[in-house]
């Protein structure tokens, strides 16, 4: 039966066509008032971490150079981006980029020597660190790589199979069954001499279930029928990329257990088993089967239509603070991305009124667009995605009453209403500082500088953070700090300009809200101090890059990864009433 969907509900964004010009378009989204949730406040908890003490890098100052903006290294077919070497790092059987498809075969990059030959699929899209990915027609487009022992749940008992997926369509033109299609799977017929094994499966939008556009992760005993899953019943939209991993365990518990992830954060959990105790209860036993492993279909009775990037699979369940840290260094460098292409944005409430500009790649951005007014009852905002749904949330404090709020964004420089964190943030609010995920359990920290004390607060996810936790003295020598990945390694840092001698100075992070000692930078930074701000990445090389307004004019510094950053690029002027 062919599925109509009504037409879906417009929302137009206008904005200008140059940061130079900085002219100001509206868009629909709520200004600063007020709902509730319940979050801890500023209360202490103790580390034991660093204070900002001095070691020496030999790295570039804010001297000038002109734009001159490269390819990106980790989307080059030749290279492994940092992102491919954290997955590396953790074993996997097999992984295949699946970065450049028109080259006909991409062989697993693990050494394991796994080829797979992509069939109708010849075009790619860039993921969120601009490294490549495959993109399938959703008629005929698939990605196939032969039977191997290191292929199958039953081989060691336990598996994890992971993979970027993006949705060109949320209903899809050749489904099967009650209305899905498989974006990976192992198993190519059922009944008697069956091969089935496991896959991934996302339903359309309208199903004969009632499962609107659920993603979910299956096993199979060989002979089909009905599987033992675990799925995601969530929000999804149309380009936008998400990061699936399903694991299975065999020993667990009576039946083995079966989970699924989506952006590193543990969605749902199942047994093994179909209708335990019922009369057509099914027990899911895998064993090894014939069928090569697929990507864009299982058996070419369904055909997924979206990109498909960064397919994994190990032989070992992979912890959810394994899978967090990959979807930490695939998205580092794009914090904040208010509309989510990728590239980093600039955004300012001094005026009183929320404005964004969003970037375009090449170091430039659009015009100015106005988001909404009522914001000069509030700190200046920081940026980052406390809810863990892949998109860039702000975050301030209310003068008058030093309630913490948060605003989640929606996507397309879009925000909802603000929800009320907790009180007390008052001594905080001047230096509140986005740090990424410093304690690496996949969600987003944030920090602050209290009597010359660093402090962190690290995100639980859906809007919710632990008590304070204390990272060093001596932070008032320092200005406010700024966060983001500048060497690269998917862990939060933080820099910060030394009041007395102008120095640029970085701390990595370690894991575990833990620093490495102060690396000096570079001099003559004095006058950016106050108004350095952390894009994200800006011109697609997958690095963080970090910016300052002095003179009315916009600077720019591009990471280069490794704590080094490029000369100082002036943008355009106009800037001073906005920070």
């Amino acid at each position: 039966m062919r599925r109509r969907l009504s037409k879906a509900h417009r929302r137009t964004l206008v904005v200008g066509m140059s940061a130079a010009v900085l002219v100001a378009a509206v868009a629909n989204v709520h200004g600063p008032t007020a709902a509730v949730a319940n979050v801890h406040g500023p209360t202490a908890a103790v580390a034991n971490v660093h204070g900002p003490a001095a070691a020496v890098a030999n790295v570039h100052g804010p001297a000038a150079a002109v734009a001159n903006v490269q390819q990106s290294v980790a989307a080059q077919s030749g290279g492994l981006s940092a992102y491919d070497k954290l997955v590396l790092s953790h074993q996997p059987a097999a992984f295949w980029r699946l970065s450049h498809p028109s080259a006909g075969t991409e062989t697993d990059r693990t050494g394991n020597g796994y080829q797979g030959t992509f069939h109708d699929v010849t075009s790619s899209v860039q993921l969120p660190n601009r490294d490549g990915a495959s993109v399938f027609n959703g008629s005929s487009g698939y990605f196939e790589v032969p039977n191997a022992n290191k292929f199958h749940i039953s081989t060691t008992g336990k598996f994890t199979v992971e993979a970027w997926i993006r949705p060109h369509t949320l209903q899809f033109p050749n489904e099967e069954q009650t209305g899905y299609v498989y974006f990976v799977g192992k198993g190519t017929k059922s009944g008697s001499g069956g091969d089935q094994e496991w896959a991934g499966r996302m339903y359309s939008k309208v199903t004969d279930d009632n499962r609107p556009n659920r993603i979910s992760g299956y096993a199979w005993n060989l002979d089909g029928g009905y599987g033992a899953g675990a799925g995601i019943q969530e929000t999804v939209k149309v380009n936008e990329w998400m990061h699936i991993a399903f694991t299975f365990d065999t020993a667990e518990g009576e039946y083995g257990k079966v989970r699924i992830y989506r952006n590193g954060v543990l969605k749902s959990s199942s047994n093994l088993v179909f209708r335990p105790g019922q009369p057509d209860e099914v027990i899911v036993k895998p064993k090894p089967g014939s069928a090569p492993v697929r990507v864009g279909t299982r058996s070419k009775a369904s055909w997924f239509k979206g990109a498909v990037g960064k397919f994994a699979i190990y032989n070992r369940a992979l912890t959810n603070k394994e899978l967090a840290t990959h979807y930490a260094a695939m998205t580092a460098a794009n914090t904040p991305d208010f509309n989510g292409d990728g590239v980093g944005d600039i955004f300012s409430a001094k005026t009183g009124s929320l404005n964004l500009w969003t970037g375009k790649g090449a170091n430039d951005f659009w015009g100015r667009t106005h988001v909404g007014d009522g914001w000069d009852g509030f700190t200046r905002p920081i940026a980052g995605d406390f809810n863990d749904d892949g998109r860039t949330d702000l975050i301030t404090v209310e003068k008058s009453t030093g309630l913490l709020h948060v605003w989640n964004g929606e996507g397309g420089n879009e925000f909802g209403t603000a929800e009320k964190l907790g009180a007390g943030w008052t001594p905080y609010a001047d230096t509140l500082t986005s740090v990424g995920d410093i304690d690496q359990d996949g969600h987003n920290d944030i920090a602050a500088i209290s009597d010359g004390t660093l402090y962190v607060w690290n995100g639980k996810g859906g809007n919710q953070f632990a008590g304070r936790t204390t990272i060093g003295t001596g932070w008032n020598n320092y200005s406010r700090p700024i966060g983001g990945d500048f060497n690269g390694d998917a862990i939060g840092d933080l820099v910060a300009v030394q009041k007395a001698t102008g120095y640029l100075y970085v701390w990595n992070g370690e894991g575990g809200n833990e620093f490495g000692t102060a690396q000096r930078l570079g001099p003559g930074w004095t006058p950016y101090a106050d108004t350095l701000m952390s894009l994200g990445d800006v011109n697609r090389d997958g690095h963080t890059d970090i910016a300052a307004v002095a003179n009315d004019t916009l600077h720019l510094w591009n990471g280069r990864g490794g704590n080094q950053f490029a000369g100082r690029t002036a943008l355009s002027p106009g800037w001073t009433p906005y920070f």
